[in-house]
């Protein structure tokens, strides 16, 4: 999707969901709060 190799979904996850400013997600994706709510579930 971002054109990056080599980095582990976990790793992106956690760059996405700890790294990024929550509104500034919020406009990336409407839907990433509910994306993060259903991957930390499990």
């Amino acid at each position: 999707m971002l054109g990056l190799s080599g980095i582990d979904r976990d790793d992106l996850w956690f760059y996405l969901c700890k790294m990024v400013p929550a509104g500034l997600k919020t406009r990336m994706n409407p839907d990433f709060n509910f994306l993060w709510r259903e991957y930390w579930k499990h």
